[in-house]
């Protein structure tokens, strides 16, 4: 029996006291401070719970938010009650955790949308596992456990994951790795099929420093015999991929990018996602997106390749084709391609994820428009690249501090971006940034596109500006 703390009476007490421990995101690590032998331990004391449920396993640099959320809303599509854990938040530590519901009709909650009226039970069932979750780590060190012995803040969230989605109920977990793959914490359980999305050069200073030395790391969720949805890779990395998936006797499933059925490119006001040809066994019916982006054709075929796979393997039975279509044209997430108002949220990192952005816009921009762009950047960022690519949606960039989760220096990122040839000014207060965007709206509010502010370079900026518009 795990003695609970009763000191712990609501979900940010618990966040308060998993954030007392170190916490790998709030800085600038080693791979060498992250091993399994943490997460093993805490789960055992906890009786294993990640072995509890079914679970899919996501890894990649970019895509695999979306992806694993659009795979929920399939698997609930099937009548499953489905756990999502995910990461980074954009608001609040909640949004790690949530719950969509069963349905199998048209009109269901395909966007992960919660039954407001059990909000409350769930934080209760929140704030009991999260007592338990902490009541191992003062077990841990009342037995005199080494400091560098005990979980990370990751480690003791991934925890509270596993033992809060048993607890309420859940059928399924979808599954999505903090960093890398290989030493994750996510990286202990035995999933029914793994997905690894594209790859980019990201945390480079712990990851590797080429494409092959990421993609060694990323490939670290693949496990023997489970099938490994792969979508199209860099050569480098998708060489890696598949050798490690061949000595493991993992079956490769490769997913392109679902058919282009109109995607709205010179429709300024179109500011909803592609439109996208669903497979001929889900219906074959044209969708609308809701997010802004044509990854996410990719990062739907993706959901729709796992889902398939694990009906062919008996793990859950089809849903009917009007629910599989609501579920994709229904599934959306703070801060990807996001529109509210006047503002469009998307946290592009990486140069590739910010030039995959700007095209898509582009495409929506009226002739000789341009765009104001609040930019923060956390560091260990290519912010000259990012400036780079998204340099032709612009006249100038607002540089702003993306919250303070994770280090970032505006005052470095101006003096970068404008070293690099582009205009920029540095409002370090994201309430004050924002109303010099507004300022720089051209001809007032303008049409479609040309009446919008991008704010991009790190969902902790999307953030800090989500905070300001969203009721």
């Amino acid at each position: 029996m795990i003695a609970v703390d009763s000191g712990i009476d609501t979900p940010e007490d618990v966040f308060a006291r998993f954030e007392s421990r170190t916490n790998l995101e709030r800085t600038t690590p080693q791979l060498r401070m992250y091993r399994l032998e943490r997460m093993v331990a805490l789960l055992e004391r906890l009786g294993n719970p990640q072995h509890r449920l079914p679970v899919a396993h996501l890894a990649g640099s970019k895509g695999k938010g979306s992806t694993a959320a659009y795979l929920t809303s399939l698997l609930a599509a099937s009548g499953r009650r489905v756990g999502l854990y995910t990461s980074p938040h954009v608001l609040d530590y909640r949004e790690r955790f949530s719950v969509t519901e069963p349905y199998a009709v048209v009109g269901g909650p395909a966007d992960g949308a919660r039954d407001a009226a059990s909000d409350t039970a769930r934080d209760t069932t929140m704030v009991q596992q999260g007592r338990r979750v902490w009541a191992v780590v003062e077990q841990m060190t009342a037995a005199g456990v080494a400091e560098d012995e005990l979980p990370t803040t990751f480690e003791l969230l991934t925890a509270l994951a596993f033992c809060y989605f048993h607890a309420a109920g859940c059928d399924w977990i979808v599954l999505e790795t903090g960093l890398g793959g290989r030493l994750d914490a996510t990286n202990v359980s035995r999933p029914r099929a793994t997905l690894i999305t594209r790859i980019e050069l990201e945390h480079t200073e712990y990851l590797g420093d080429t494409l092959a030395l990421i993609a060694g790391e990323k490939a670290g969720i693949i496990k023997e015999r489970v099938p490994l949805l792969l979508s199209p890779q860099h050569p480098d990395a998708d060489a890696v991929f598949r050798r490690v998936a061949g000595e493991r006797h993992a079956p490769v499933i490769d997913v392109l990018p679902l058919p282009d059925a109109g995607d709205p490119a010179g429709e300024v006001d179109a500011l909803s996602g592609s439109v996208v040809q669903l497979p001929s066994w889900a219906g074959d019916a044209t969708v609308r997106l809701s997010m802004l982006g044509a990854v996410h054709r990719t990062n739907t075929a993706m959901a729709l390749a796992a889902y398939r796979r694990l009906v062919a393997g008996g793990e859950v039975p089809m849903a009917g084709t009007d629910s599989i279509t609501a579920a994709i044209a229904g599934t959306r997430l703070p801060g990807r391609g996001e529109v509210v108002g006047d503002v469009i949220l998307d946290g592009a990192h990486t140069a590739e994820s910010a030039a995959a952005l700007a095209e898509t816009l582009l495409r929506r921009m009226p002739a000789g428009r341009r765009i104001p762009i609040i930019l923060g950047v956390v560091a260990g960022k290519n912010v000259e690249a990012i400036a780079r690519a998204l340099a032709p949606l612009t006249t100038g960039f607002v540089v702003s501090r993306p919250g303070r989760f994770k280090p970032g220096d505006p005052g470095d990122v101006a003096r970068r971006i404008a070293a690099a040839g582009y205009a920029v000014e540095r409002r370090d207060d994201p309430a004050e940034a924002l109303a010099l965007a507004r300022e720089r709206l051209a001809d007032g509010s303008g049409a479609g596109l040309a009446g919008k502010i991008l704010v991009s370079g790190s969902f902790y900026m999307v953030a800090e500006v989500r905070r300001l518009v969203v009721e």
